[in-house]
């Protein structure tokens, strides 16, 4: 970490020369990050059965690298896109392409998706809509800056985050800008944004500023805006609070997270803090029955109540290895590690029950998970690689 900071640290004083706004850390940049934490044992006996695989020797062929994942359950499909601009659809149930498009962008964000749309940002800012059913483009639209962040497709809305701080709203039919909404950026932030969150008649959005934001989905009007965390430091690294966790709305209330922050749950109608505390964490988390499951910034992977924020369980076994956000998965969460491993860690104790092996390459992205009947349930998750699996526990 010492390395990573002080690497930082050069970069913002000759960015900060140059009096520009820079976006310095990529989430999954991890060249100068600590050693990899030893690969943790396994206390459970899970049966974990792998249903099929793309992309490994001996497989069903390969794909194109650091691709991301998205299932849409009404249709059984998975969709996926890669950095280099090739888009594709999988049935889930057996892994066989349905379709593949090289759209000839590059883009640093998964897609969204229905049963009848498919959209993705690009590094040039462009939001492209493509066909679900056979991937031909239906529209497109220029936006002011990179986007970072998978797109938000709710009740006929496309919702956009771009770096620079603006929030658009697109009609998913065919492209036009309903209305944007822009907030400051503050001079240095992580490399990424959070993907906007529906809840209602409202949208809800993090900020580079640790702030959050909830506007009228049809209006993009501010309703309120809450501060989650204050930057706090006397360097502009030890002050970054930036939200790159999608928010989590349920029952009347938002989950929000910050880097070197806190997690608080909100107030969705006025914006108040029901209640927080010190966590700090950049990748997105989930909500289960009673608990929120997140991993921090360190790779602890904790269960806080959902009603009073109290600490239900800590799994430290995946700490420095990186791991992703968590996957709810029947009695499970599952989460991916810099190895190419997916766990499988117990929600009643947060044990380790179950492991395998993806990939050798990185499993950054967060797994999507499935029902498979009875208790039971199928996880889909990719490697940095380009490989997609897919596994069924009990």
């Amino acid at each position: 970490m010492k390395q990573t900071l002080h690497l930082l640290l050069v970069l913002l004083v000759l960015f900060s020369q140059q009096g520009c706004i820079t976006a310095l850390r990529d989430k999954f940049d991890w060249e100068n990050a600590p050693e990899l934490g030893p690969l943790p044992e396994v206390s459970g006996n899970l049966d974990i059965q792998q249903l099929w695989k793309h992309g490994g020797a001996g497989d069903a062929g390969p794909l194109p690298r650091r691709m991301s994942l998205v299932l849409v359950p009404e249709t059984g499909r998975l969709y996926a896109n890669s950095a280099a601009g090739d888009l594709l659809a999988l049935e889930a149930a057996t892994g066989k392409r349905l379709w593949h498009r090289d759209l000839g962008v590059e883009t640093h964000a998964g897609p969204g998706a229905t049963d009848s749309l498919v959209v993705l940002g690009t590094t040039a800012g462009e939001l492209l809509a493509q066909s679900a059913e056979g991937g031909e483009e239906l529209w497109r639209a220029q936006l002011s800056s990179e986007i970072l962040a998978p797109p938000k497709i709710d009740t006929g809305i496309v919702l956009t985050r771009t770096l620079d701080g603006k929030l658009f709203a697109h009609e998913a039919g065919g492209g036009g800008v309903i209305w944007s909404y822009e907030s400051k950026v503050p001079a240095l932030t992580l490399r990424g944004t959070s993907s906007p969150e529906v809840g209602g008649k409202q949208v809800y959005s993090g900020l580079d500023n640790g702030k959050l934001l909830a506007l009228q989905l049809g209006s993009g009007a501010l309703l309120w805006e809450s501060t989650i965390a204050v930057p706090e430091g006397r360097t502009e690294l030890e002050r970054l609070v930036d939200i790159d966790a999608t928010p989590q709305a349920r029952g009347g209330h938002i989950y929000v997270i910050t880097f070197q922050g806190k997690i608080a749950k909100v107030d969705s109608f006025r914006g108040g803090k029901v209640w927080e505390r010190q966590l700090s964490s950049y990748s997105d988390f989930i909500l289960g029955e009673k608990h929120v499951y997140l991993a921090d910034e360190k790779g602890v992977i904790w269960a806080l109540d959902q009603v009073h924020g109290l600490v239900v369980w800590q799994q430290e076994g995946l700490r420095d290895r990186r791991p992703s956000g968590p996957a709810l998965a029947g009695n499970h969460i599952v989460v991916g590690d810099a190895e190419g491993y997916l766990y499988w860690i117990s929600l009643a104790d947060g044990a380790l029950a179950g492991r395998v092996r993806l990939a050798d390459s990185p499993v950054s992205a967060v797994p999507v998970s499935a029902s498979s009947g009875s208790s039971g349930s199928i996880v889909y998750a990719r490697a940095e690689n380009g490989t997609i699996g897919a596994y069924s526990t009990p």
